[in-house]
């Protein structure tokens, strides 16, 4: 049952894409239907095979980490263009000490979240 409530909200949001739609006469049955079974056999691969799940798995947590990457590097150059006024040369120091810290910060990380 739960698999054909997914499946009635994947047709259902297909249609309100469609309705939504600037030039509904000019939409191609062909594209829609062939992009429609593509997501039907992606999810069918998601759900059969066990190899599949683990590969987006790990897909999933290499994204989340360059995320968490690209926000600590935000948050640094933030901190570099704020005290760049009053320390001068701070970014050296900051990409310094954020280096020197790593390893005790992944030490600390394993420590508090074990795998």
């Amino acid at each position: 049952m739960l698999r054909l409530h997914s499946f009635i909200g994947f047709l259902v949001l297909a249609l309100l894409a469609w309705l939504f739609s600037e030039k509904r006469r000019d939409v191609r049955i062909r594209i829609l239907l062939t992009g429609l079974g593509l997501q039907i056999c992606l999810a069918l691969l998601l759900l059969k095979l066990p190899g599949a799940q683990q590969a987006f798995l790990w897909l999933n947590n290499a994204v989340q980490a360059l995320e968490e990457s690209t926000r600590a590097g935000t948050v640094m150059v933030l901190y570099a263009a704020i005290l760049s006024k009053v320390i001068p040369g701070v970014i050296g120091h900051l990409l310094i000490a954020s280096i020197i810290s790593a390893p005790a910060a992944v030490t600390i990380a394993k420590l508090m979240i074990p795998e």
